[in-house]
């Protein structure tokens, strides 16, 4: 099954998955298959040696996301209670997305910017 590169969230499992099958040598691929192969390739280059959980599941984040996602995570650990209003409505989310920005690094696929740990 193709990537979708329009996708808020990825995961390097599927991208594996989807490599191997466009990879293997029995198969004859077209020009849109070509093209995301050489995406994907592009990707895995970028994250050899820099993503140690790629083989085993790394979550890529596409920036245009990542405020929505830090606002999410902020919630999920326990750092806001999503039933407050106050001072939730409060807070600057795009400032807080880029602050924890820096615990990311980033990835280029098909000219989408991508953010993983």
């Amino acid at each position: 099954m193709a990537i979708d590169f329009d996708a808020d969230i990825l995961d390097t499992r599927d991208i594996i998955e989807r490599l191997a099958e466009l990879e293997a040598e029995d198969v004859e691929l077209d020009e849109d298959e070509q093209e995301e192969l050489e995406a994907l390739v592009s990707l895995r280059e970028q994250a050899e040696g820099q993503m140690e959980d790629w083989p085993h599941g790394e979550t890529l984040i596409a920036d245009h996301y990542f405020t929505e996602f830090a606002e999410q995570y902020a919630s999920d650990m326990g750092a806001i209670n999503g039933d407050a209003v106050w001072p939730i409505n409060h807070i600057d989310w795009d400032e807080a997305a880029e602050d924890l920005k820096q615990d990311y690094s980033e990835y280029t696929l098909r000219g989408t910017t991508y953010w993983a740990r």
